[in-house]
């Protein structure tokens, strides 16, 4: 396996990936993932993903969840169904990414393993932490949404994309069935798609900042109340409120989940005297990312209020309430990212 020197090459992957994925609902039909091809996708570290209540190889939730029927009522704003093609005939297309050259070798390979490329991390080969592999964190595929699905997340996602093609399925069944799991594997990517994107920010923002990024004054389940109003985020419905035995986390159906729409959890490295899957809690860990390194999706910034539906509480919408891409006007980026800077510090009074 190639070393490689920095996280972006596997952000470029992931990117390729969704767009090769995008291509192929086209024209056939999508297998289910099978095992990652280790000729492709970079070997698994052992135990990579075993991150609590969902075994990341199994789209069937585990014993304590309950499975989610997929919701009924209709949508109270209109939805317009837009193939990739009949963008292109309209002449609305800027074109395509097809895929970087790995993926354009196999594209078909990519896309039956769609769901081990929303996330990855580093794996360090040396204990100076010089050289490392860029490895996946595999992701449970949902099952077809004619069978109850594992989160609210993926509920809502079948409802979404059946009240979309439903022409085009009077007259092509089995087309409408492909553009409805492209855009499926779509909201995947808005909404859980990093990247390896924890490995930057915790780099970049780390450099800017002076450390590794606080977002604990907003991560912290006993600030789940206050998120919206301090900070314009998006509680996620598929979470509630947290305790000791979530590390002070919201307790989510999804174990990515945050608590926070677009923002996503992944074991962080064992340290000595810790290892984040059987440690208990310590004080300020959340902010230290000591536990979970934090990544961020497309979602953060854009998935806000449905206004024709708009939630009752702000602070506890449900997806009937939210849009995926009508964009945040709420969101206070200073205060989401500059918790730990000097008051003083210059960045901080622009930001």
């Amino acid at each position: 396996m190639r070393t490689v020197r920095n996280g972006r090459r596997w952000v470029v992957i992931g990117l390729a990936v969704a767009a090769a994925g995008v291509v192929l609902a086209q024209s056939e039909p999508i297998a289910a993932p099978p095992a990652v091809l280790s000729d492709v996708v970079p070997d698994v570290v052992p135990d990579a993903d075993q991150d609590g209540p969902m075994d990341s190889r199994s789209s069937a939730p585990a014993a304590g969840l309950e499975p989610q029927i997929v919701p009924t009522p209709t949508y109270t704003r209109d939805l317009n169904s837009l193939s990739l093609q009949q963008v292109v005939n309209a002449k609305l297309d800027t074109g395509f990414y097809h895929g970087s050259p790995q993926v354009l070798a196999d594209p078909k390979g990519y896309a039956d393993n769609f769901y081990a490329t929303l996330a990855s991390r580093k794996h360090y080969k040396d204990e100076e932490h010089q050289s490392w592999d860029i490895v996946p964190i595999p992701q449970a595929a949902p099952p077809p949404c004619d069978q109850p699905q594992p989160t609210l997340f993926d509920a809502e996602s079948c409802r979404y994309v059946r009240a979309l093609f439903t022409e085009l399925a009077q007259s092509d069944s089995q087309q409408a069935l492909r553009n409805r799991e492209q855009v499926r594997r779509g909201r995947d990517v808005w909404f859980k798609g990093t990247f390896g994107n924890q490995d930057m920010y915790n780099h970049y923002l780390g450099s800017l900042f002076g450390g590794i990024p606080d977002y604990s004054s907003w991560l912290d389940t006993r600030n789940r109340d206050q998120r919206f109003k301090k900070f314009g985020l998006m509680n996620d419905p598929g979470c509630h409120a947290g305790s000791e035995a979530t590390f002070w986390l919201d307790d989510c159906d999804d174990p990515h989940a945050s608590g926070v729409l677009g923002v996503r959890k992944y074991y962080a490295d064992a340290t000595a005297g810790f290892d984040p899957r059987s440690s208990p809690y310590q004080d300020g860990e959340i902010a230290t990312q000591k536990r979970f390194v934090i990544g961020f999706a497309c979602a953060i910034c854009h998935v806000s209020f449905d206004p024709t539906n708009p939630p009752k509480d702000p602070a506890n919408p449900q997806w009937a309430n939210l849009m995926g891409g009508i964009g945040n006007q709420y969101l206070q980026h200073g205060p989401l990212f500059v918790q730990n800077m000097a008051k003083g510090d210059f960045l901080r009074i622009v930001l």
